[in-house]
């Protein structure tokens, strides 16, 4: 039987005493039109499942220089968490998210422009936003951070 770092290696969702294993990613190239297309980043995007309720994720990766990688760890009716790993340089364009937010740097450094002016955070710091703030994201060096969104409740019908 294949251990978790050799299914990892083999493209497939690998998982370590109970630890899912995020490694495997796939190159993915926005669609004509997509916001991400439209600011000119391309990233990667996981194709694995999110992780379950109660079940442990290892949100360490190292980032790849002149790349940017965006992991969906889980999202449910009201969280979303991201794992973003971005190579010196390489960065998000000034943008907004509907709900509240947190960024906490892993490893790196990282500038966050805002409106008052830049935030640079250190790994073991978190920065927190309030919904619709505009805000852009620059990896200072290779950097891993962790979103968090808070997704707004969906209107409620007429």
């Amino acid at each position: 039987m294949a251990s978790g770092n050799e299914k990892a290696n083999r493209g497939s969702t690998g998982s370590l005493g109970g630890i899912v294993n995020l490694a495997h990613q796939s190159q993915w190239v926005a669609p004509e039109g997509d916001r991400c297309a439209q600011a000119g980043v391309c990233c990667q995007t996981m194709a694995i499942p999110h992780a379950q309720p109660g079940q442990p994720v290892d949100v360490s990766a190292a980032a790849s220089p002149g790349v940017l990688t965006s992991t969906a760890l889980f999202k449910s009716r009201d969280l979303e968490v991201i794992r973003l790993l971005m190579g010196a340089g390489k960065g998000m364009p000034p943008h907004r998210v509907p709900g509240e937010i947190t960024i906490q740097c892993v490893a790196g450094h990282l500038e966050v422009g805002l409106d008052d002016g830049p935030a640079v955070l250190q790994p073991g710091q978190i920065l927190y936003l309030e919904g619709d703030a505009m805000h852009s994201v620059t990896a200072l060096t290779d950097a891993c951070a962790l979103v968090t969104i808070a997704l707004p409740a969906p209107p409620s019908p007429a």
